[in-house]
């Protein structure tokens, strides 16, 4: 085992029990005053925030030049984007709508603007900055405003039916249909006559992640149902837009992710998905990243991501392609976003920084092929209090692989969840292993045909 390896475990020690602790604290306290002391702890976050970003801009200015990073500020950040740029040794200039409590412990500056609803500030504001290149961490939404400051900048092109593709469920779709690729049956709601694609079917919004507003409708009522849902979750801007309709199938979900540049593929991870209809909606169960699969389906997954960032046209960045594949094998690409998902997870499967990766490739810096491990991420939403019970008594038994255990009550996908725990082990025998001592190995792992 690395030195960073037994750096982290210790670590893990330290930050599973302290959350714990802080669970049961939490736990203990009127809701009102839980309000209030919520608050004056993102305050305090916040001045500490500040404060670090005025020494920063103190400091010389970097050589290398400075990065935009776009963001809806407050508790939407990248922070983790934020950390690899800095580290890389350029300086930081944020733009979000709210102070930039998380990435401002790595910024030089601040330019409040929103960068999804004035673009063209947005803009205005990249051109006096002057910027090698406007990042995005895990916000679809951003993605236009990126795209349009390298347009006006003469950036690095990063592709335009990428991002529309990314930032709509239904422009993908519409881009797969006229390049003749073969996708699951689909229409707009608008189109939508009842009963053409059968029952079941999916009703989700265009845009959104965490399979918010996603509804799985038995009947023409649940129809009815979910779009009254989207049509309340389309008042925001982190999900909404269009009502797409699509088709059911049974199969098996997965996610490829990793970085694309110069038309060369690095997959971080391969990641199997569990999606468990709660009340029609349909949440993860568990995400498992670097899943034991053969060697011959995890190349098929590959190509068919490959496959699709040509598809979009995708120039360069993060990627993250959500395949279903059916009980007869064919793949169908039901999301995608080019974008850095997931990065602290991916990263830790990976034993690489995606983020770092996404920097690189965007800021057009020489980097060698990853160095890619093959560690195992477990990632397990528990949502009954008997399965909480028994995590309880894994944590306590093995916290070293326990990288987060969020054990407070929150609403998920619009499904009440009591945990999200997240694992980490060196293989999947080491996982599946512990799991078994606590009668926590998922059913679905073999469906899936995990051994």
């Amino acid at each position: 085992m690395s030195r960073l390896q037994k750096s982290r475990k210790n670590r893990n020690v330290r930050d599973c029990s302290f959350s714990r602790i802080k669970a049961i604290v939490r736990s203990t306290i009127p809701a009102p005053l839980a309000t209030v002391l919520r608050t004056a702890k993102s305050i305090a976050f916040g001045l500490k925030s500040w404060a670090a970003m005025k020494r920063c801009s103190l400091r010389p200015k970097s050589a290398l030049g400075t990065v935009v990073i776009l963001s809806l500020g407050g508790r939407h950040g990248s922070p983790i984007l934020a950390k690899s740029v800095q580290e890389l040794g350029y300086d930081i200039h944020v733009i979000s709508p709210r102070f930039p409590s998380y990435e401002g412990q790595f910024a030089r500056g601040w330019t409040r603007c929103d960068p999804v609803l004035d673009v063209v500030g947005t803009i205005k504001a990249a051109r006096k900055i002057a910027p090698l290149s406007a990042l995005v961490e895990h916000r679809n939404i951003l993605l236009p405003a990126k795209s349009e400051i390298h347009n006006a900048l003469g950036l690095r092109d990063v592709g335009e039916l990428s991002f529309k593709a990314s930032n709509s469920k239904i422009s993908m779709r519409e881009a797969l249909r006229d390049a003749g690729v073969p996708q699951l049956k689909w229409c707009k709601h608008e189109n939508y006559q009842s009963g053409q694609l059968g029952y079941p079917l999916i009703v989700k919004p265009e845009q959104g992640t965490g399979s918010r507003g996603v509804i799985l409708a038995q009947n023409e009522t649940d129809v009815e149902n979910a779009l009254k849902l989207n049509k309340t979750l389309s008042k925001g801007i982190i999900a909404g837009g269009r009502i797409l309709m699509e088709e059911f199938i049974d199969g098996h979900n997965y996610d490829v992710t990793g970085i694309y540049r110069d038309g060369e593929l690095y997959p971080f991870i391969v990641q199997a998905m569990q999606f468990t209809s709660v009340d029609g909606a349909l949440p993860a169960s568990w995400y498992l990243l670097n899943a034991p699969i053969e060697d011959a389906l995890r190349n098929r997954l590959i190509a068919k991501a490959k496959a699709h960032l040509n598809d979009m046209d995708v120039k360069v960045g993060a990627f993250t392609c959500e395949i279903r594949m059916d009980n007869v094998g064919n793949f169908f690409v039901t999301d995608f976003a080019n974008r850095c998902a997931t990065p602290l997870s991916t990263s830790m499967a990976a034993g690489a920084s995606l983020t770092e990766y996404y920097a690189r490739a965007m800021l057009e810096e020489e980097f060698k092929k990853p160095d890619l491990k093959n560690y195992v991420v477990f990632q397990r939403f528990v949502r009954n209090e008997d399965e909480l019970s028994r995590y309880r008594a894994f944590i306590k038994q093995y916290p070293e692989m326990v990288y987060d255990a969020r054990l407070l009550k929150s609403q998920y996908a619009d499904v009440l969840t009591l945990a999200r725990i997240s694992l980490f082990a060196t293989t999947y025998e080491e996982l599946k292993d512990a799991l078994g001592e606590h009668n926590l190995i998922p059913p679905e792992f073999s469906q899936y045909g995990f051994n």
